[in-house]
């Protein structure tokens, strides 16, 4: 008898770590929403105020979430420099569920991360939000391209709040940093790769492939370990002078917030920890 409820007992702990998951969700190429809180710094009363951040702080609320967004530091003239301080003490508040994660210096294909991008990016953040806390040292680089001397650069112990954790292309034909065919496969294989003091996590999937969501969904829903993203410009689309591909690129973004939902929804009853890193 006592060996029959001790194996219950061993069940049902192993039962429940099993069932818990752990959800990493973030936003890449954000810049917009601090250049909107600059230019509406007299108007609005919270940075929540914001169209983009309004939205993200309603998924925290709804099914408690926690968010990275991934930012650049400059794009089309504006820069984090530029961005007003007045929300510091707001965003300070929020360090347990929003956190911001460096992607890279500016919006450019094939970047090669020259110059102190981290660095800038860290001292404007800081700033803005009034607290190192706000920084998450789990990161995904732009097009997930970086050479190791640059990842060295910026990684913990090599500058401050220098980064632990890589997340990695959704595809496994994409490269990922400077991993070479034996770690890209290791990594496509078990999803994780710990390498040069870092770990490199493998991203599940994206919303923005909207057509593919229902199977992408399905297929990662009940991994251990579930990393998904999407794009600010998508979320928030930018008014165009267009007037029909303004109406298609906010069809597209409804579409998208539609499937968060059925995302969040999924996980809202269950039993898993959202997280900034692994």
């Amino acid at each position: 008898m006592k060996k029959r409820i001790l194996f219950l007992a061993l069940f049902a702990v192993s039962f429940n770590l099993f069932a818990l998951q752990k959800i990493h969700f973030s936003v890449d190429d954000v810049i917009g929403c601090f250049e909107n809180l600059t230019r509406n710094e007299n108007r609005y009363d919270s940075a929540f105020d914001e169209p983009f951040l309004a939205y993200i702080k309603s998924l925290h609320e709804k099914y408690n979430a926690r968010v990275s967004l991934y930012c650049f530091y400059e794009k089309e003239g504006f820069s984090l420099a530029d961005c007003t301080e007045k929300f510091a003490d707001e965003f300070k508040e929020s360090s347990g569920w929003l956190k911001f994660g460096f992607h890279a210096e500016k919006s450019a294909k094939g970047n090669t991360f020259d110059g102190g991008g981290y660095g800038m990016f860290v001292s404007q953040i800081e700033r803005i939000t009034g607290a190192f806390d706000c920084i998450t040292r789990t990161v995904r680089l732009d097009y997930f391209s970086g050479d190791k001397r640059f990842v060295e650069s910026i990684s913990d112990g090599n500058t401050e709040c220098g980064i632990r954790q890589l997340l990695c292309a959704d595809s496994s034909s994409r490269d990922s940093y400077y991993l070479d065919s034996v770690q890209k496969r290791e990594l496509n294989k078990n999803e994780m790769l710990f390498a040069d003091n870092l770990a490199f996590v493998k991203t599940d999937f994206r919303f923005d492939d909207i057509k593919n969501f229902k199977k992408l969904f399905s297929e990662n829903k009940d991994e251990s370990e579930v990393v998904v993203f999407t794009h600010e410009w998508l979320l928030e689309p930018a008014r165009r002078r267009n007037a029909l591909r303004y109406f298609l690129q906010l069809l597209n973004s409804r579409k998208i917030k539609c499937n968060i939902d059925k995302f969040f929804k999924y996980y809202k009853d269950k039993n898993c920890e959202y997280v900034f890193e692994f």
